[in-house]
């Protein structure tokens, strides 16, 4: 075996693009994030680690390491073990320690394994997600009010939402941070609000496209403001632009112990496809 490394998403994702396009929607994030990555390398302050582990049949396994976020692994062949223990060798001989992993439950139990083995760290499963995917939207009956592109103006609220909405998942987010992220998203057409009466009373976004699918994410409505449907129009509504912009499928994750997000998913027209495990390193 053989462990690959690379300089950046590109050079990754001319080896992992074609492997990682077999199974479109199950490798979403994966995908998503390195041609993410690779569009926008302006705006990564720190390095990435790529890697990739090949034998004489072909590809196995493969990971991409961003700080401050949980290593993405992915797995090609069900005999990989061997292959990311290398990867696991190669990440503590370069003195890179990630806060965690997230994968499909069992590839993100293995990678979890043999890093304790290795680094002595604690793995500690910090949420479980559901991935869905919609081809089609059904028909509901929607909230009051519209789906649209936030006004400038809007932003700081945003931002308080994408907070409370970190805090709610469990993600470090400090506010510089977050309107830095925002006003990328801004400024890329990513951003959505509901808005009710003209002013904003849900948030979202969309997020990785690939070439056939794109995924909504950052799903938020403060508090004090739910309970109205308006989570559901606006992601209803997302969708379906989506859908009829060209987009084979749309797909977003949402916590498996919520059942409020995964009834209202599956209201819309989702349908499950796989489960991923983000595990912590303590």
């Amino acid at each position: 075996m053989i462990i690959r490394s690379y300089h950046n998403a590109a050079d990754f994702l001319r080896v992992m693009q074609a492997p990682l396009e077999e199974n479109e929607v199950a490798n979403s994030l994966m995908l998503g994030v390195a041609l993410q990555y690779a569009r926008h390398p302006e705006r990564l302050t720190e390095p990435v680690y790529y890697c990739s582990v090949h034998d004489a049949t072909g590809l196995i396994a493969a990971v991409i390491h961003a700080q401050n976020h949980p290593l993405l692994a992915y797995q090609h062949r069900s005999d990989s073990t061997d292959a990311f223990s290398m990867i696991v060798a190669d990440l503590y001989q370069s003195k890179i320690r990630p806060s965690g992993v997230n994968a499909p439950i069992k590839v993100s139990r293995k990678f979890a394994h043999l890093w304790q083995v290795v680094s002595g760290y604690q793995p500690e499963v910090h949420d479980r997600q559901r991935l869905y995917q919609c081809t089609r939207t059904t028909m509901i009956d929607l909230a009051e009010g519209e789906l649209r592109a936030p006004h400038k103006k809007e932003l700081n609220i945003l931002v308080d939402w994408s907070l409370q909405f970190s805090e709610i998942v469990g993600d470090a987010l400090d506010e510089k941070t977050a309107q830095t992220v925002l006003q990328q998203r801004f400024e890329d057409g990513d951003l959505f609000v509901w808005s009710d009466g003209s002013q904003p009373v849900s948030m979202l976004m969309k997020n990785r496209p690939i070439t056939h699918t794109i995924a909504i994410s950052h799903v938020f409505t403060p508090v004090d403001l739910r309970g109205r449907g308006y989570a559901t129009a606006a992601v209803h509504t997302l969708t379906r632009n989506l859908l009829t912009a060209g987009y084979h499928s749309v797909n977003l994750f949402t916590d498996v112990t919520n059942p409020t997000s995964n009834h209202l998913y599956q209201q819309i027209g989702y349908q499950s496809v796989t489960e991923v495990e983000k595990i912590v390193f303590q």
